[in-house]
């Protein structure tokens, strides 16, 4: 059924965990402790294991929508390899280089020819990335991919039109097809999704302006002159035939960030810079990235809507999915950082939706190599009980995602006609969220789990007279409206059990009628800030 008008009783228990406790590190310090971060979009996977919250009691997860960047690659530009090469080999046949530089030379041999013509291509790394997040997606949620008693497992995959996107999907559904052989999947790789996989208009349409930003930026963090004494002997060749030294500096910078990608050279170029000089890479890089693909105040608008397609295909196809118009376990889709990064901005997601506007800010807030490294993946993970209540968790880079507390008041009729409010109040509420304490007024917290259902026809921005929320003796002014009288009483336990973490329990008890127009569609665009950036 294609409106999903079903009673829902709720009577559910969630708790609440912070996403980044764990990650307290500064950027400075994450790019000190592994030098390879600085490659930033170039970094490749970094598969970081944590704790997930359970599912609450009877929910088992029944589907799995997914988009996910390729895997580590060759770098796709030729003169990032040949441009070296030259300058190093001219430098030597003039006796003008040092012996750190002919050493560097005999490496840039190696790699040169490793890569060539296959520039952009999907390395073996790559491919093993891909399979390897298959494989952890499998073993987390086998209900999805049962075949047992006859159960039909179907997948659904689709790339863009580039070979490494295509290749990711394959060795993605080939590592499901070996762990369960009755898998059913089909592949696509076709022109005619390319609307929401591939969407770049906002980013096309003002690439020159944000390259020009982040090129005035690289200028003043990217000094070459250490490195041209260290390489060459003969200042006067350097003056004579190095024509753009900082040029040759990011090529080399380029050629080190992607050697992690070729991992199996075993070759290593970091050692040419220093830590500072390292940073000062990264910190171009990250404010490169943010600028261009992500969320800056500047940029940001046009690039974070050119996500709205792909969120809309996402949440359609669920909305089939549950309402049983389509007989699928996962969507699973590939493609680039340009089209990852939008979407989490666009979701709220914690640590990839900071709106900022200096190299400085970018850093604390948003960290590229954490956001979008080589196979970046968002999940959506589908979970129902037998009653026919459905929740969401939603997944970056294999761990749980940290959302907004976004409060919705939702209207019917098209997504355009939905709009979400930040609550103002101490004690903040989104739907199926409960409340927390004083201390997240200023810190976010991070929902697992949202359930779908509990915000039908609930306003949490507005005063009503009729109910009261009760938050650990913290005030809120906001009332919980519903199409049905209930009564919702929010506990937050944070102070006697977790000890100050953003932890609590919500319980919501009461009988909750959608009108007959609200559909899931609608419901989910108006739980990530469709109000805020409207998704049509």
């Amino acid at each position: 059924m294609n409106k999903l008008t079903m009673k829902m009783r709720l009577f559910a228990a969630f708790l609440l965990l912070g996403l980044w406790g764990a990650d307290a590190q500064t950027a400075r310090e994450q790019i000190a402790a592994v030098p390879e971060r600085a490659g930033g979009i170039y970094h490749s996977y970094e598969y970081r294991p944590a704790a997930a919250a359970p599912a609450p009691d009877g929910y088992t997860p029944f589907y799995i929508s997914h988009y996910g960047r390729h895997g580590s690659r060759w770098h796709a530009s030729e003169s990032v390899y040949a441009g070296p090469l030259k300058i190093l080999r001219k430098a030597a046949e003039a006796g003008a280089l040092t012996p750190l530089g002919r050493d560097v030379l005999g490496r840039v041999e190696i790699i040169a020819a490793d890569a060539d013509k296959r520039y952009g291509d999907l390395s073996p790394r790559g491919v093993a990335e891909h399979r390897g997040i298959a494989e952890r997606m499998y073993k987390a949620y086998p209900e999805v991919f049962s075949t047992a008693d006859g159960r039909e497992c179907r997948i659904e995959s689709r790339s863009t039109l580039v070979p490494r996107c295509i290749l990711s999907m394959a060795a993605f559904n080939e590592r499901l097809k070996e762990l369960n052989p009755a898998i059913r999947t089909t592949r696509e790789s076709s022109a005619r999704y390319m609307p929401y996989m591939g969407n770049n208009k906002g980013l096309d349409a003002q690439r020159d302006r944000t390259l020009k930003t982040a090129d005035s930026v690289r200028a003043a963090r990217l000094i070459p002159d250490r490195l041209m004494k260290s390489l060459f002997s003969d200042p006067e060749f350097v003056k004579r035939e190095v024509k753009k030294p900082r040029k040759l500096m990011e090529q080399l910078l380029l050629q080190a960030a992607i050697m992690q990608d070729v991992d199996y050279l075993g070759i290593s170029l970091y050692d040419l810079f220093t830590g500072e000089e390292i940073y000062a890479a990264w910190e171009d890089e990250n404010f490169r990235r943010y600028v261009m693909f992500g969320p800056s105040k500047r940029f940001g608008d046009p690039i974070i809507a050119d996500a709205k397609p792909l969120l809309r295909n996402i949440v359609e196809t669920a909305e089939e999915v549950i309402g049983g118009g389509k007989e699928l376990a996962a969507s699973l889709r590939f493609g680039h950082d340009v089209n990852v990064i939008p979407l989490l901005a666009l979701l709220g997601v914690e640590g990839a939706s900071a709106r900022v506007s200096t190299p400085e800010e970018a850093a604390e807030v948003w960290q590229v190599h954490r956001v979008s490294p080589m196979a970046a993946n968002v999940q959506f993970i589908f979970f129902r009980n037998p009653a026919g209540d459905v929740l969401v968790r939603i997944l970056h880079n294999e761990r749980d995602a940290g959302l907004p507390p976004a409060a919705v008041p939702i209207t019917a009729g098209k997504p355009s006609g939905i709009t979400a409010n930040r609550c103002t109040n101490n004690a903040r509420l989104a739907a199926g969220r409960s409340g927390v304490n004083e201390n997240a007024r200023t810190l976010q917290e991070s929902a697992h789990f949202i359930l779908l259902f509990t915000c039908l026809g609930a306003d949490f921005s507005r005063p009503n007279p009729f109910f009261l929320v009760l938050s650990a003796g913290v005030p809120c002014r906001s009332g919980f409206r519903v199409w049905r009288q209930g009564f919702v009483l929010v506990v937050s336990v944070t102070r006697f059990l977790f000890r100050g973490n953003l932890s609590g329990w919500g319980f919501f008890p009461g009988d909750f009628l959608p009108p007959p127009s609200e559909t899931f569609r609608e419901t989910f665009f108006g739980l990530f800030r469709a109000g805020t950036v409207p998704l049509n």
